[in-house]
């Protein structure tokens, strides 16, 4: 599922909109990745810090990026939680990840920043080691300006930039449960009628094997069909469809939770909390208050 999620989220037109937004506002580089392990450096391209640019392509890649960003994914798969760390010229990076389900499906890299402004020193110390990596000394001069040219972000700063990260992040989410229920050219025929057909009768029973007779087909040769094609057991596709729709009937303040959850097929309330909170990572009362204080603008375009 992680690579067919971030296939879908990576070709998303506002997930390309926001990283060139985010760099503007905050003079901080961002991509989206896939969660798979790295084997050479995750490059930021023009938007990335000068100074690691020319580090790197003075030594055909810089042994301390690669070495930073795997340790960054080794602390991923420790805790999925926003993390950082400092390079040996004193860069932090940043990895916050994307989760659906407890599943790590891709990262927000970000970073290349300093926390304290640099100091002499520190250059003077590393331009040994920049020289055994194979920089020129006649590019120290170059380096050394791009070095002091880095943006210094405060404390006050730099706890914005994760916050904003963390809320794209759960919009990515969002998204990413979108992208799972929606039809993908090539589908089989009966996995394109079974999700509409799923999409039409939410608030009724809804089982594999019903769904398997509707298709003429046998129960394992429908559910090794529709996996194949959604990503997904029959199963699960169903309490996505109907927690989406949850989310859409819970920005109505005045619904009660107990009929959204009934509405939504959910014959018990506190199965429908375990649910909601599985796919959405919140409850569905933390979910209507975040939408309240949710500010609108470009990220709410994963959202609407």
């Amino acid at each position: 599922m992680s690579v067919t999620v971030y296939t879908a989220l990576a070709c998303l037109q506002p997930v390309r909109e926001y990283t060139e937004a985010f760099h503007r506002a905050t003079g901080v580089a961002l991509r989206l990745a896939p969660a798979s392990s790295l084997s050479k450096r995750a490059a930021f391209g023009r938007r990335g810090n000068p100074f690691c640019e020319l580090v790197n392509q003075a030594t055909g890649g810089c042994p301390a990026c690669l070495g930073i960003q795997q340790k960054l994914q080794a602390c991923l798969r420790k805790k999925l939680a926003p993390q950082q760390i400092a390079c040996p010229m004193k860069l932090v990076d940043l990895a916050v990840p994307v989760v659906v389900e407890g599943k790590h499906v891709a990262t927000l890299w970000g970073g290349q920043v300093f926390r304290q402004p640099p100091k002499r020193r520190d250059f003077d110390q590393m331009a040994d080691v920049l020289i055994a990596w194979g920089v020129s000394r006649d590019d120290l001069p170059k380096l050394r300006e791009a070095y002091f040219g880095t943006r210094v972000v405060s404390d006050e700063q730099f706890q914005a930039i994760l916050r904003l990260l963390m809320i794209f992040a759960q919009n990515l989410v969002e998204a990413a449960n979108r992208c799972l229920l929606t039809s993908h050219a090539g589908e089989a025929a009966a996995v394109a009628r079974a999700r509409e057909w799923v999409q039409v009768h939410l608030g009724e029973p809804l089982t594999m094997r019903a769904m398997a007779e509707r298709a003429r087909l046998s129960p394992c040769h429908f559910c090794r069909l529709f996996r194949r094609g959604t990503g997904l057991r029959f199963t699960d596709y169903v309490c996505r469809a109907r927690v989406e729709r949850a989310k859409r009937l819970l920005i109505r303040r005045t619904a009660h939770i107990a009929d959204v959850a009934m509405e939504c097929g959910f014959g018990d309330i506190s199965y429908f909390n375990r649910v909601f909170k599985k796919c959405a990572g919140v409850t569905p009362t933390e979910y209507r208050l975040g939408r309240a204080r949710r500010p609108c603008g470009a990220i709410a375009k994963f959202s609407s």
